[in-house]
């Protein structure tokens, strides 16, 4: 059972992310914006679950991996992301 502490700060930090991007996007002072991306690694084997999960923690990075190689403005912020079965796909919020 995931606790309500977790899915609290998940939600903050999702809302984090969103909030960031909008001051971002509202800044014209800099024409070299940072983009704020969410991503979901997946059920990875470390030490945090007794390496339980059944995706190995370099395939979980590959997401971030994907974002930062991707062409700068070709993947909104704020969005949210996963790599599973060879696909990156925006996850709604």
């Amino acid at each position: 059972m995931v606790s309500f502490d977790y899915c609290i700060a998940k939600a903050a930090l999702n809302m984090l992310t969103v909030q960031l991007q909008a001051a971002e996007d509202g800044n014209n002072e800099n024409s070299n914006k940072i983009t704020y991306w969410i991503v979901n690694p997946g059920h990875c084997k470390t030490g945090l679950n007794g390496f339980k999960g059944p995706k190995d923690p370099l395939e979980g990075a590959e997401v971030v991996l994907r974002l930062l190689k991707s062409k700068r403005g070709e993947i909104p912020g704020a969005t949210f992301w996963e790599w599973e079965k060879g696909v990156l796909r925006d996850i709604p919020w």
